[in-house]
């Protein structure tokens, strides 16, 4: 469905910031602690966002289980190129999980580990020793479900000549007025976390979510799991290997570590393209997938989860699906963990707002 048939006049922002040339407006979709949505308008540009997923797997959950408890925001910018004569448009959306309410808890604490023993009993021993169940779980909220509608044209009639921008321009600032909303929004919602977790790939933390200022190092400042809880080997904090990170191998290993491995087992004779076409659909060979883009890439082998939760003969192989999962161990992890103080992320958040002079309407 087009953008402009999803958006109507009923959803009004509870921020507008101006950054630049650009206007950025939040919008508050739900509210934590209840199944409803603000409007069926902000839901429908929610779910559209959370399809930027299909580019890992052929069937992403858009919604589960943690969505009554949390709290969901979704951002537009808006920004002119070529000389101010065209505006391109782009949207940002976060879901707020806390980690208290029903379900207890959430994923990004229980799928990691270090050194055999989960993070989340890590944090509690850490952080929190004296707190169980709720009491510990509330100290948390969880950053979930970022996702992006690319930057697209307001008026494309005017702007034949133009390619529209591939890349989104906006999305460390979106999820700095999102946080800062968020923070003003939990009180209401009875939520004090004292930390904000999140598992994101180290390269979109650094390329796309740290707002580069002058005079300063880039804002907000993630932690990583193994800083925040004093770990001394921080290599050594790892994504859990399960069914369910066994589904989605595109986005919970790192990719160019699976088409290394996958290359590996086809020279060695131990994979064949009749292997690869049996489970991804696609007649491609793995040379072919190192050198097309990125993005193109993964979504060529968007079903190899159907691939790694196989038991018994992969079909055209000479192993096994339990052979497949057990080289998983090789894999190095496509998102890392981080844990960042409250109080450090409030700060970071304000700077980035001071230092670059931005003006909230």
């Amino acid at each position: 469905m087009k953008i402009k048939k999803l958006i109507t006049s009923t959803a009004e922002p509870v921020s507008v910031y101006k950054a630049g040339t650009a206007t950025i407006e939040i919008y508050k979709a739900k509210n934590a602690g209840t199944a409803s949505w603000e409007n069926s308008e902000l839901f429908r540009l929610v779910a559209r966002a959370r399809e930027s997923y299909y580019q890992y797997t052929k069937e992403p959950p858009l919604f589960d289980e943690y969505e009554d408890k949390s709290a969901v925001y979704i951002t537009k910018a808006v920004y002119p190129i070529e000389d101010h004569q065209c505006h391109v448009e782009e949207w940002v959306s976060v879901r707020f999980i806390p980690g208290q309410g029903s379900p207890l808890g959430f994923q990004d604490l229980t799928m990691y580990e270090y050194e055999g023993k989960r993070i989340d009993v890590l944090a509690r021993e850490k952080l929190f020793p004296k707190k169980e169940g709720e009491a510990f779980w509330e100290r948390f909220v969880s950053i979930s479900k970022l996702c992006v509608i690319r930057p697209h044209f307001l008026h494309k009639e005017h702007c034949n000549e133009i390619n529209s921008p591939r890349k989104l321009s906006y999305t460390g600032l979106a999820l700095v007025f999102m946080t800062r909303q968020f923070f003003k929004d939990a009180p209401a919602w009875n939520l004090k976390p004292a930390y904000i977790t999140a598992q994101i790939p180290k390269d979109v933390v650094e390329k796309s979510l740290k707002v580069v200022l002058k005079d300063s190092v880039p804002l907000p400042r993630f932690t990583l799991a193994s800083a925040a809880l004093s770990l001394p080997n921080q290599n050594s904090v790892r994504l859990t290997r399960n069914t369910y990170t066994y589904h989605y191998p595109v986005y919970f290993f790192n990719f160019p570590s699976i088409l290394s491995m996958l290359r590996k087992l086809y020279q060695e004779g131990k994979i064949s393209e009749s292997t690869l076409q049996h489970y991804l659909g696609v007649n491609i060979s793995l040379e072919d997938l190192a050198n097309l883009p990125l993005h193109k890439s993964m979504l060529r082998l968007r079903k190899l989860g159907d691939m790694f939760v196989q038991n018994g003969q992969l079909a055209g192989a000479t192993i096994t699906g339990e052979d497949l999962r057990t080289m998983t161990d090789m894999l190095e992890d496509g998102p890392s963990l981080y844990i960042m103080a409250s109080t450090s992320w409030k700060e970071d958040i304000e700077n980035v707002c001071s230092k670059l002079g931005i003006r909230v309407d």
